[in-house]
């Protein structure tokens, strides 16, 4: 039985193309290359950035209200967030307060990158 030697160097991983022109990932010889998905990545870290400053928020939410003892309204408005989307949800909320209204779907409304399982839980 004979065993084929395996090369464990770095001398056989591909280098990564620096050419801007061209976005494809880099290939081993014979195969073809793929493109780069630039809005699925762009969707994925807009949901990160939404879901760390909602944990963001929540946390500062916690923080006012037990030992600030400070309002609602004035803890939205005080709240810098990373996400757009959170900033969206935020004021659709605030506009609800401020008219008196139950809130409910329409605070998403502009906001696209949720499931509607999320939306409830939020």
């Amino acid at each position: 039985m004979k065993i084929n030697k395996v090369d464990y160097t770095l001398n056989n991983i591909p280098k990564k193309n620096n050419n801007s022109n061209n976005k494809t990932t880099p290939s081993f010889k014979g195969a073809v290359p793929q493109p780069v998905v630039d809005g699925l990545s762009k969707f994925y870290i807009a949901r990160l950035k939404l879901f760390t400053s909602l944990i963001n928020f929540s946390e500062k939410l916690d923080t006012d209200i037990n030992f600030g003892k400070a309002k609602l309204l004035k803890i939205i408005e005080e709240f810098n967030s990373n996400s757009k989307e959170l900033k969206k949800i935020l004021d659709s909320y605030t506009l609800c307060l401020n008219e008196g209204k139950a809130c409910g779907e329409e605070i998403f409304k502009d906001v696209k990158i949720l499931k509607d399982e999320e939306k409830h839980v939020i």
